[in-house]
């Protein structure tokens, strides 16, 4: 196995073993509904079933051309996680559910938040400043900005599950309320299907 993917496995399980919620994926995974493999995805079960929430690319040779190769498909792969959750609960506000991808170069990573702003408007930028593997045991403030920065992205993936699955009971508990006193046919929830652009390979 490359020795990136191996230093990084084991961050990863450093960092999100102890989390209830969150299940970590690694070894080329398909992401739902494409066709991109992914070194790493990240998610947590809603409804019975695992929802991803987060991808990971880590570039094994890093050059240009696999840079811009491993930056477009997380921008497409961030795209591809909001339509997945859109089109399951089209309930959800696009706005409340914003995705963060990592690109992993080398010692080296960049965060990638995608959320969709409006109708077929996808935004994306770097939440954060550029994630940097300490070289020295000694240098203090590099370690404390490695661990921040990862623990950041943990929670942020934990408060997404938290906050998909409280709109999803939000919305049963009342469709269940409607219900006892009028047609539930009637009940007509936010419907944001409309909001999505279906083109995988579009940005």
């Amino acid at each position: 196995m490359d020795i990136s993917l191996q230093f990084w496995g084991r961050i990863f399980h450093l960092i999100f073993s102890d989390s209830s919620t969150l299940k970590v994926k690694s070894g080329d995974k398909i992401l739902e509904s494409s066709s991109f493999k992914i070194d790493y995805k990240i998610g947590c079960i809603i409804k019975d079933e695992f929802m991803t929430l987060s991808c990971v690319e880590v570039g094994r040779f890093v050059n240009n051309a696999k840079v811009r190769d491993d930056h477009h498909k997380l921008l497409l792969e961030g795209k591809n996680i909001i339509n997945n959750i859109i089109k399951k609960f089209q309930f959800i506000d696009p706005k409340c559910i914003p995705i963060f991808n990592l690109q992993i170069c080398g010692m080296k990573g960049d965060f990638i938040e995608i959320i969709l702003g409006n109708k077929k408007e996808y935004i994306a930028h770097r939440p954060l400043n550029r994630l940097r593997v300490p070289l020295f045991c000694h240098d203090h403030k590099v370690i404390d900005t490695f661990l921040r920065q990862l623990t950041y992205y943990k929670n942020h993936l934990e408060d997404l599950c938290y906050n998909i699955n409280q709109m999803i009971n939000e919305n049963d508990d009342k469709r269940a309320s409607f219900s006892k006193t009028l047609d539930v046919n009637n009940f007509k929830p936010p419907n944001f299907l409309d909001w999505i652009d279906d083109d995988v390979k579009r940005l």
